[in-house]
């Protein structure tokens, strides 16, 4: 289905500032007596959750966190292997 204003939506699943950000954009025509481009605009939204959600996210997190705590001694090895050589 087609969309006059399509809708971008854009998720930081890898809680890049310690928690997950949703940012929005809304797009619209931008036209000199022909379609040229669109044209994103962003616009805030609230991000609302009901507590299995929230948990979910919790945990998610907590999850990505060990996964990095047990990766970091690894990229430590591999960075220090390259700039030895």
């Amino acid at each position: 289905m087609e969309v006059t204003n399509p809708i971008h939506l854009t998720v930081d699943t890898g809680f890049t500032n310690g928690e997950g950000t949703i940012k929005t954009f809304i797009s619209s025509n931008l036209s000199l007596g022909q379609l040229i481009r669109d044209k994103f605009q962003e616009f805030h939204v609230d991000l609302c959750m009901v507590e299995a959600e929230r948990v979910g996210c919790e945990y998610s997190k907590f999850c990505i966190d060990q996964l990095l705590l047990m990766y970091l001694p690894t990229i430590k090895h591999n960075k220090d292997t390259v700039e030895s050589s």
